[in-house]
C-alpha cells in the first residue's frame, strides 16, 4: 500500500504537516505534565494531611476519597463510594476520619499487600501519584 509520501511529488508540505503535528503532541504533553505537576504536591501522606489542615477551604483527593478538614472538630471528612450488598451504590455518603485512621489504613494496606510505597506509589517526579490537590 502506497503511502502519502510515495504518490507526492513535492513532499515538502507533508514533511511541513507532520512536524506541526509533532509540536502540537508535544505541546499537548507538555500542557498534561505541566497539570499533573501542578496537583501532585505531596512527598507523603502526612504532608498532604498537613496541607488540609494549613489549608482548610481546599479539597485533596486520597485515593478514591476525597478529603477536607474540618477544624472545628479536628477530622477529615470524606466524600465516598460503598457498595451495599446488592452492588448499588449509594450516593452522597459522608464519613469521618481522624488523622491517624487515614495514615494506618493506607500504610496497614500498603504492608499487607507487600507493595512498595516509592515504586508502586510515586510518580517520576517522587510525588505522591494517588494524592492530589482537588480541582474544581
Amino acid at each position: 500500500m502506497p503511502t502519502l509520501f510515495d504518490l507526492c511529488q513535492d513532499t515538502e508540505p507533508l514533511k511541513k504537516l507532520q512536524k506541526i503535528s509533532a509540536d502540537e503532541k508535544k505541546r499537548r504533553y507538555d500542557e498534561i505534565i505541566r497539570r499533573h505537576r501542578e496537583t501532585h504536591i505531596f512527598d507523603s501522606y502526612e504532608q498532604a494531611l498537613d496541607y488540609l489542615v494549613q489549608h482548610p477551604d481546599k479539597r485533596i483527593s486520597w485515593h478514591v476519597k476525597t478529603l477536607q478538614y474540618l477544624p472545628d472538630k479536628n477530622l477529615f471528612l470524606s466524600h465516598e463510594q460503598e457498595y451495599s450488598f446488592d452492588g448499588v451504590i449509594p450516593y452522597n455518603v459522608t464519613k469521618t476520619y481522624t488523622r491517624e485512621e487515614l495514615l494506618s489504613g493506607v500504610y496497614d494496606t500498603i504492608k499487607e499487600r507487600g507493595w512498595d510505597l516509592e515504586k508502586d506509589f510515586k510518580d517520576e517526579y517522587g510525588k505522591l501519584d494517588y494524592v492530589n490537590i482537588y480541582k474544581d
